[in-house]
């Protein structure tokens, strides 16, 4: 491979995958790391196929650098597992002053003569408060919106999300 050097991990499983296709007298795809001389890791997408006949036999194949496009999807693969942590994080902001909301709501509303004045003002403030809550989550799901349309970076979504 001039001069590159295929890591140890990906050797054994290239040599295999060619045996396997000499014997079986099929292509194969696959992709392993390697090392450049520079001793950068890159990716490479190699595939081939044997031809034989009685004296020998011989692999035509390609090989192709596909670093960017393995770092992209772990990018990618990075901000969807934020994305979905996000998500969560939000859907807790939103559920907890609701469930508040709700539940004094509902003290309120059914228990109005039983309630004595503090407790009624307690109640009162607890529902202003939570129900100022969610609005603060909402700039959140904007931004959180526009990463999923890839109308912003997605590995700039965690300096938006804490700046907000």
């Amino acid at each position: 491979t001039y001069g590159n050097s295929t890591l140890p991990d990906g050797r054994l499983m290239c040599l295999q995958r060619v045996e396997g296709a000499v014997a079986n007298d099929e292509s194969y795809t696959l992709e392993y790391r390697i090392v450049w001389p520079d001793c950068s890791v890159h990716w490479t997408l190699m595939a081939g196929r044997p031809f034989s006949d009685e004296q020998k036999v011989r692999v035509l194949g390609t090989g192709q650098d596909v670093s960017e496009r393995r770092r992209l999807e772990e990018v990618e693969r990075r901000a969807s597992e934020l994305r979905e942590a996000l998500v969560d994080v939000l859907s807790h902001e939103l559920r907890t002053p609701l469930a508040t909301i709700l539940g004094s709501a509902e003290i309120l509303t059914n228990q109005t003569g039983q309630i004595a004045a503090e407790v009624r003002d307690e109640l009162l403030e607890k529902l202003a408060a939570d129900a100022d809550r969610p609005e603060h989550s909402v700039p959140k799901l904007a931004v959180l919106r526009l990463a999923r349309d890839d109308t912003i970076q997605a590995d700039l979504l965690p300096v938006l999300m804490h700046s907000l």
